[in-house]
């Protein structure tokens, strides 16, 4: 079945990493001031070839927990916000947690991975994601972009 919110749910904005690497390694950014994750001593200064941004409704998470919904949304703060990709996972980990199957939660740990050039982990991420939510048609292009980067990397090095 089609939920016609579903492609406008997952946005993506692909930034060359030379336009974003400015923001993503400023040591000034704040590292926000929850109390349950610390920052990170040091900048998530590993990149993958590109950054992506994931854009979502708080309105359109789908989970019973209102706890794993707030997860989510601190976790999707870091990712934007200075590029914390490491503490917005931890984030993420804490949401599946308690919902294992909260396809929004496997889809933006695979985007952190993914920004960190962790391919191998974000495309397992972005399959359980559409393993959960197969009319999500965000999800397929992500891991498409995750594979390509992966061979990509392989090719340079």
């Amino acid at each position: 079945m089609f939920r016609p919110v579903l492609p406008a749910f997952v946005a993506m904005l692909l930034v060359s990493a030379c336009g974003c690497l400015a923001l993503t390694a400023h040591p000034d950014i704040p590292t926000g001031t929850d109390q349950g994750l610390p920052a990170p001593a040091v900048p998530n200064m590993t990149m993958g070839t590109r950054v992506i941004a994931l854009a979502v409704n708080p309105d359109e998470i789908e989970t019973p927990y209102p706890e794993v919904k707030d997860l989510l949304i601190q976790g999707l703060q870091c990712n934007a916000n200075g590029g914390r990709f490491l503490q917005a996972i931890d984030y993420y980990d804490r949401a599946l947690d308690i919902d294992l199957e909260c396809s929004t939660a496997w889809l933006a740990k695979g985007v952190a991975l993914h920004n960190l050039g962790r391919y191998d982990e974000a495309i397992l991420c972005y399959e359980r994601a559409f393993a959960l939510d197969p009319g999500n048609e965000g999800i397929a292009p992500l891991k498409e972009m995750a594979e390509g980067d992966r061979v990509e990397e392989h090719d340079t090095v």
